[in-house]
């Protein structure tokens, strides 16, 4: 049985990207709950394009705050905390 493919919008959060003091070169983990995991959000969607509007919509105007954290790749990140991209699931 075929299960059919869906798109969502996927919500990541850019601190989960900072540097973890006691693991030199590794990202925090998603255990420290103030991190959100990569969370796909409802409606799903029937086709990508669908689902790259709503990315689009959301990239616009659901940033959340402003954050500044040193990355596990030695960068420093200011800016927003949310961003977005398309997800599928299915076959």
């Amino acid at each position: 049985m075929a299960v059919e493919t869906r798109y969502y919008a996927i919500r990541y959060d850019a601190l989960a990207f900072q540097a973890d003091p006691d693991r030199p070169g590794r990202s925090t983990t998603y255990g420290d709950m103030e991190i959100e995991p990569p969370t796909p959000l409802e409606p799903d969607f029937a086709t990508e394009e669908e689902a790259q509007k709503q990315v689009d919509v959301l990239m616009a105007t659901a940033r959340g705050v402003e954050v500044e954290a040193d990355l596990a790749n030695g960068q420093h990140y200011k800016g927003p905390r949310y961003y977005y991209a398309v997800g599928v699931s299915g076959d």
